[in-house]
């Protein structure tokens, strides 16, 4: 992968935490650009030494980027006595526009990655495919290009991961939380 197409993704990468961050303007100390491009400098190095395809590139930089969110809000939650909230739309962040189902569910960051967690511990590819999503605002084709997977496959794993999502944040409206399956 050449300089040209690192540029381009991280563009991609700071344009994607800017609408998500955006939403929750007055709750972010944090910008996008400033978010992205520290993921982008921890990786960069790395992924040239590695000769990594774009799609890789991409993975390892939207797993940076979450690791990096994640540990800024547990640092700001640790600031405040009791934290606040981080919320985002769950359908309309971990769906490209135009994706996105009806209804604006909102969710706590913090929520989401011990959901990710209970996720990776029965289905690790499932949680691979939100967190790609999420953090990496990858499309679908994206995604099944990183996983090695049809784009059906991840479409269909995607329906039930955002049901399992669903399940495992608001398990009040489910009593029932076991993970949903297309498989």
């Amino acid at each position: 992968m050449n300089e040209r197409e690192m540029e381009e993704v991280f563009e991609n990468a700071r344009r994607f935490a800017h609408r998500l961050l955006s939403k929750e303007c007055g709750k972010w100390s944090i910008e996008a650009t400033v978010l992205v491009n520290d993921s982008y400098l921890r990786i960069r190095k790395w992924a040239a030494k590695n000769d990594l395809t774009r799609a890789q590139f991409q993975a390892a930089l939207a797993t940076a980027t979450r690791n990096r969110l994640r540990d800024y809000i547990r640092r700001q939650k640790a600031t405040v006595h009791g934290g606040h909230l981080v919320r985002v739309g769950l359908d309309e962040s971990l769906t490209r526009p135009g994706l996105a189902d009806p209804g604006n569910e909102l969710l706590d960051l913090l929520a989401l990655e011990q959901a990710l967690e209970t996720i990776a511990r029965s289905n690790k590819l499932q949680a691979e495919l939100i967190m790609l999503r999420f953090y990496g605002g990858l499309t679908e084709v994206e995604v099944a290009e990183i996983l090695g997977r049809s784009v059906r496959w991840v479409q269909a794993e995607w329906a039930a991961a955002r049901e399992w999502l669903r399940r495992l944040l608001d398990p009040g409206s489910y009593p029932d939380a076991a993970p949903p399956s297309v498989a």
